[in-house]
This record gives structure tokens, C-alpha cells and sequence, in this order.
């Protein structure tokens, strides 16, 4: 796999790991990052989900679905705890072990992921040196794990970006010779790559739906029998992805239904597919997000469109050694097949856009962001739209590697500088609210959704797989966990409460003369407690609880 011709290749994963792990740094304890890109919502919603595998449960999380991940977080929760109880480091059962230790578990998961990217961005770099015989094409292609600042710590959180980003620099690198082999014959994609191409794509739309417009990138296969081939592959991948939640398809479905025609996010706002006005705002939103993939996109356009000039005014005889089994020649010295990578990757982008503009946010282009460096690739390596002297693209490959790695570098500073800065707001808000309360004789804690004191983190996760609530005794015996969404308490051991139960139990507490203090964000669902505030930040306040008024 490695030798001394290819042992350049692996700089970039390399630094993609010290990159990576100088974030999980920044991140963990994820229980502090409440409200934030990187907390506790939906990571420990996957930890649990992990666990719910095991109990042999369908996960209730489907929402990405993001099944794939949370079969590997299963996976490595067995292997983890295997580990640490043959080693004699814990004599817990494997669900004690995770409720005691999650945060462990969790950067067990980072790490895989970790490790999977590297390797991914390593195939990448070496399919295309493979396919332009460029040793700056293969390095820069490996780069785009690091080179957007707001999407390049998920490289390490354990939710489904850092496998979605690994399974989409997969599938360019299966497709390399399609995408920058310039339609040669002898770098056309074999079955057995079309099998693998079309398993990749049905993974990554398990791992997040938001994965779908690269389905497009087949497109490059240009054969029927290939394409036949990969979708077949794609469709039976997809249904192995989704097997745990196999029972709860229907649910899914009906959710990305009422995403798909409600114009507001998350299936709210009018019954509509796009809100006008929100639509033109996200769109440019998006663009001022990745500045530089739609940059290279434009740049793509005008070189395509100036090679279509060519082929129509016939500028240039037929190519020097062009056979007949790589396409017939058109006017201009083009061929057809040249045209399809390019607008492929072109039409891929689009698509991503409509659908993040549908419903915008970041992470839902992660997926398509390896497309700014195979796009960069074909401008500068491979297309033959507009001629340029084999001098002069080794130099413009040079300064193409020099960009790249220079905003890698900002990037990836300007992201450690941020997941810290989060982490220490973090910090301080909790240590301010352990300090206050730790004032007080035996009190009990009451928390609620985004509240970042470790326990609030389990109770987010476990709310989800309603067995391990009761399992929750000997971990969190005095904190309690307050259900925004249906406004119902949670007692360690015991489980939900009803409304009725809720208000007597927060009652009884108050009038035992135990002080009763809520951790949490100023949300609206709060309103019927009695609550004097103590203190607060952006991260959270902390209330004294006077009583709770029981529901009419």
C-alpha cells in the first residue's frame, strides 16, 4: 500500500490527525459546549443511540438518520468496554460503564473518525496522482478536511459530519479517473469501482440524507451498465445502513416529508418547499459561507464555457493520438465526454446549494465540499478546454497547493481558536454555578435541555432510551432532569413523571426545606415554576425554585 514513491501522500493525513486531535482538546469535555455547534445536542443523543443498538432496539433518533454512525458508536462501545474490563480497568457492565464514563466513549468514536478521514483523504491523494501522474494534484486534493474553518472540528465529533466528509472524499477518490481522467479510455471506472462507488453513496445517504446531491456524481460513469450497477449497489447499501431503524422507516420518512414541504426549519413555518424572501437570504448566506468552492465554481463555468466556444467554431484539429474506443471526436479537439466531469461536479454543487438553501446550515455542505479541490484539480491539471503549456501547470499547480494550504492553516487555527473559545464560556459558567450551589447544605438540582452540567448531558442522551433512566440512580442521585419539549420531570431510577406528579414532586421538594435550584437557559416552557434568578451568562442561569403551578 505505502512505498517510497507514494510516501509523500501521506503529509496531509498526517496533519489532518494532528489537527484533529489538537480539536478534541478544544472540545471535551463535550457536556460544556452546551448551545453551541459542538455540544452536548446531538452527540450524546448518538452515544445513546450506540447504546440502544445494543439492547437490541431500534435507535428512536432517526432524524439524519445517521444509522451508520450510530452502528459504529455500538461497535466501539463493545470494543471500549471489552477493553477496559479484560484490562481490568472497570468492573462495571457495559451500560454502567457508558453512563460513568461517556465522554470516554464519545472520544473513542472521535478517534475512529479521526483515523477514517485520514485514510480517506490518503486514497484520495493517491487515486489522483494515479490519474494525472501529478504529485500536486494528489497532495492537494487531500486538504479538504482542513480548509473550511467552520466546518473543520467536526472532523472529531462524533456525530455523522466526520463520516459523511470521509465517505464523500471516498467516493472522489473511487471516481478520480471519471472525474479527471478527461474521458480517456484507459481511465474509465471498472465494475467492481462502480459496485464500490454506488455502496458509498448508499452509505453516505444513511450516514445523512443531506448526502443525496453526490448521488449525482455517478453521472460521471457515463456507461449505463455501470450506472445501472452502482445504483443497484447504492440501493441495497442504503437498505444495510438503515437496517436497526428498519422498524421506525415510516417515522422517518414522514419527518423528511414535513422538512421537505414546510418552508420554516425542521418541518415548520407555511406548508410550503421554499419561502421566497428566505430562500434569496440563505442562498447568499451559503455563498458567503464557502466563498471558495463557489469561487473555483465560477471559474469552471467561464473555462467551460470558453472550451465550448472551441468545439463550436472548431479552433483546433481532432487530438494527437486520439483513438476511437475513447469517444468520437468533436470539432475543436474536445470530446463530449471531457464536458460531463466538469458540469457533473458543477450540477453536484448546485444541488447541495438549493437543498442547504432549502434548509441552511453549515454542516449540511459538508458533503460536497471535496468538490472545491477535485474542481481545482480539473481547472488546473487535467482540462483541455483551455490550452495550457505543459510549463506553466506545474507552476500553476504550485501556487493552486499554496493557497490551499495556507487557508488550511487559517482554518484550521481560526477553528481550534473557536471550539476553545466556546469550551471556556463553558467552563466558566459551570464553575459558577457549582460554586453557588455549593453554598447550600444537600441541595437538589433540577436541569434541563442545554443546561452544561454533565449530568444535564446524560439526561439529554438517555431521554431518548427511557431504560437507562433507571439506571440512573447511582450516577445522578440528587440532579433531576426537566423535559422542555414535554414538560415533564425525570427522576433518577423512577423515569418521566406525569404533569400532575411533576408539580407535586417539585412542591414537596420546596416545602422540605432542601433548596431546590434549576440550571438553564431562559426558555419559554419554564413558566409555570416560581423561580428566582440568581445569576446567568450566555451559556445558562441559575434559578432558585419557590414552587411549580400545577396545570390547568
Amino acid at each position: 500500500m505505502f512505498n517510497r514513491r507514494s510516501i509523500f501522500l501521506l503529509g496531509f493525513p498526517a496533519l489532518i490527525v494532528a489537527v484533529g486531535l489538537a480539536f478534541m482538546s478544544g472540545l471535551y469535555p463535550i457536556a460544556l459546549n452546551s448551545g453551541g455547534f459542538f455540544g452536548q445536542d446531538p452527540a450524546y443523543q448518538y452515544l445513546f443511540a450506540g447504546v440502544d443498538i445494543l439492547q437490541g432496539n431500534a435507535p428512536v433518533h432517526t432524524d439524519h438518520p445517521g444509522t451508520p454512525v450510530q452502528s459504529l458508536i455500538a461497535m466501539t462501545i463493545l470494543l471500549v468496554w471489552s477493553i477496559r474490563r479484560l484490562g481490568g480497568f472497570s468492573g462495571q457492565g457495559i451500560f454502567e460503564s457508558v453512563l460513568s464514563s461517556p465522554e470516554l466513549y464519545m472520544a473513542s468514536v472521535s478517534a475512529i473518525l479521526l483515523l477514517l478521514g485520514a485514510v480517506a483523504a490518503y486514497f484520495l491523494g493517491r487515486r489522483v496522482w494515479q490519474v494525472t501522474g501529478s504529485r500536486i494534484a494528489g497532495v492537494s486534493c487531500q486538504v479538504t478536511a482542513l480548509l473550511f474553518a467552520l466546518v473543520s472540528p467536526y472532523i472529531v465529533y462524533p456525530t455523522p459530519e466526520a463520516a459523511l466528509l470521509a465517505t464523500s472524499v471516498g467516493l472522489m477518490a473511487v471516481l478520480a479517473p471519471a472525474l479527471l481522467g478527461g474521458g480517456r479510455a484507459s481511465a474509465a471506472i471498472s465494475p467492481a469501482g462502480a459496485i464500490l462507488a454506488g455502496v458509498l453513496c448508499g452509505l453516505g445517504v444513511a450516514v445523512k440524507i443531506t448526502f443525496v446531491p453526490l448521488i449525482g456524481l455517478l453521472i460521471s460513469l457515463w456507461s449505463l451498465r455501470l450506472l445501472w450497477r452502482a445504483v443497484i449497489a447504492m440501493i441495497i447499501a442504503w437498505f444495510v445502513g438503515v437496517l436497526p431503524i428498519w422498524s421506525r422507516l415510516p417515522a422517518m420518512f414522514a419527518w423528511f416529508n414535513k422538512v421537505l414541504t414546510h418552508s420554516g426549519l425542521h418541518g415548520q413555518g407555511d406548508k410550503a418547499i421554499f419561502g421566497a424572501q428566505q430562500f434569496k437570504q440563505s442562498i447568499v448566506l451559503v455563498i458567503n459561507m464557502f466563498p471558495l468552492l463557489y469561487e473555483v465554481a465560477m471559474v469552471m463555468v467561464v473555462v467551460l464555457i470558453l472550451g465550448l466556444g472551441r468545439k463550436v467554431l472548431g479552433l483546433a484539429g481532432e487530438s494527437p493520438g486520439q483513438s476511437r474506443e475513447e469517444g468520437p471526436p468533436v470539432r475543436g479537439g474536445l470530446r463530449m465526454r471531457e464536458f460531463v466531469a466538469p458540469l457533473t461536479l458543477l450540477l453536484v454543487r448546485a444541488a447541495q446549494t438549493i437543498m442547504v438553501a432549502k434548509h441552511p446550515g453549515p454542516t449540511y455542505m459538508i458533503a460536497v465540499l471535496p468538490v472545491t479541490v477535485m474542481g481545482g484539480a480539473w481547472l488546473v491539471f487535467t482540462q483541455r478546454m483551455v490550452p495550457l503549456p505543459a510549463l506553466i501547470r506545474p507552476w500553476l499547480g504550485g501556487l493552486w497547493l499554496i493557497l490551499l494550504t495556507y487557508a488550511s492553516v487559517n482554518a484550521s487555527i481560526d477553528g481550534y481558536a473557536g471550539v476553545r473559545a466556546m469550551h471556556e464560556s463553558g467552563e466558566r459558567s459551570r464553575d459558577a454555578v457549582l460554586s453557588q450551589t455549593s453554598n447550600f447544605k444537600n441541595p437538589v438540582l433540577i436541569g434541563t435541555f442545554n443546561c452544561n452540567l454533565p449530568e444535564c448531558a446524560l439526561w439529554f442522551g438517555i431521554l431518548l432510551v427511557p431504560e437507562m433512566e433507571f439506571k440512573m440512580e447511582g450516577i445522578t442521585r440528587d440532579f433531576y432532569h426537566f423535559d422542555i419539549f414535554g414538560r415533564r420531570l425525570h427522576l433518577p431510577g423512577v423515569g418521566e413523571l406525569s404533569a400532575e406528579a411533576t408539580a407535586d414532586t417539585v412542591n414537596r421538594l420546596v416545602d422540605s426545606g432542601r433548596p431546590v435550584f434549576l440550571i438553564s437557559p431562559p426558555y419559554d416552557q419554564l413558566a409555570q415554576f416560581r423561580l428566582e434568578k440568581l445569576s446567568g451568562d450566555r451559556v445558562q442561569n441559575l434559578y432558585r425554585v419557590k414552587g411549580y403551578d400545577r396545570p390547568q
